[in-house]
């Protein structure tokens, strides 16, 4: 009696593990097929796209105008690779808002930017308002400047200098730059890693002038001239954000890293925005249209 027993059990066993290992081969299988579903589908959106694009007239393809309200996302993302591959050619970006328009895609923007299930829906809806230069939104959206998570208030920014940029930049620019991030020890690391993410020079630019000039600030108050008068000399010169960049990662390697960790870190951040905001409005910080840039 007993090796039969133990036969069944053992041929139950193997049966169960069988089971379970077809099992988990056909979610791999219908995971990828999802997968491949979504990808079709975002090509789809592209291709519409392009069509409406090069066409001369017409109306807009009814593929984007029977979307289900989870692909809007995707449409979402989609549209604003397409508007910033469309700077400087106004005509281009003005069928792309008749896509959104056509589409309700500002509704869709709104939902995703203030109510998105995830912070890159977030962005991403960001990004579509200020490409929409949606005004009516600009209070909403300087409230989320002080947001918690740096990359949110970044394209919260990005967008508000995109709707009205003399608007942001008197209402929202100080408020930004001083935000207690910039002066921690890895500052320029910080800097750049925003930057980098938020896909926005002008942004990173101005926090690292911000930055720099806090710096000159602190070894200015420690009598450090011969320090001050190298980085200040750099800072003058620079032409772009990567020199701005590159002067912040060798003064972070510097040996007067210590001292300026201190100097920093006693600071009251918040309180005033410091000798900066002069340089900060009179230099490279006052932000040029997208159409300049592109051409630039």
């Amino acid at each position: 009696m007993m090796p039969v027993l133990e036969l069944r059990l053992a041929l139950a066993a193997a049966i169960a593990t069988s089971a379970m290992v077809l099992y988990l081969v056909a979610l791999m299988v219908a995971a990828r097929i999802w997968g491949r579903f979504w990808a079709m589908r975002r090509a789809n959106f592209v291709d519409a796209w392009q069509d409406y694009l090069a066409s001369d007239k017409g109306p807009v393809s009814s593929r984007l105008l029977s979307l289900h309200p989870d692909e809007m996302h995707h449409l979402v993302r989609g549209w604003n690779l397409a508007a910033e591959a469309q700077r400087g050619r106004p005509e281009r970006l003005a069928r792309l808002r008749e896509i959104a328009y056509a589409c309700d895609l500002g509704h869709a923007a709104v939902a995703l930017a203030f109510r998105g299930r995830s912070r890159d829906e977030r962005v991403s809806g960001l990004q579509a308002l200020g490409h929409l230069g949606r005004s009516e939104v600009f209070d909403r959206l300087r409230v989320l400047v002080s947001s918690r998570d740096p990359l949110l208030s970044l394209a919260a920014w990005q967008a508000l200098l995109r709707i009205d940029e003399e608007r942001a930049l008197r209402e929202v620019g100080q408020a930004l730059c001083a935000r207690p991030e910039w002066p921690e020890h890895s500052v320029a690391q910080s800097v750049a890693a925003l930057s980098e993410q938020a896909k926005s020079v002008l942004i990173g630019q101005a926090a690292a002038f911000d930055c720099t000039h806090r710096i000159v600030a602190a070894l200015e108050s420690s009598h450090h001239a011969g320090a001050t008068q190298l980085i200040r000399h750099e800072l003058q010169t620079a032409g772009d954000f990567d020199d701005i960049a590159q002067l912040l990662y060798r003064v972070q390697r510097s040996e007067h890293i210590e001292l300026i960790e201190r100097a920093l870190g006693q600071a009251d951040a918040g309180a005033n925005p410091g000798p900066w905001a002069a340089g900060y409005r009179q230099r490279a910080l006052v932000w040029r249209p997208l159409d300049e840039e592109a051409h630039g």
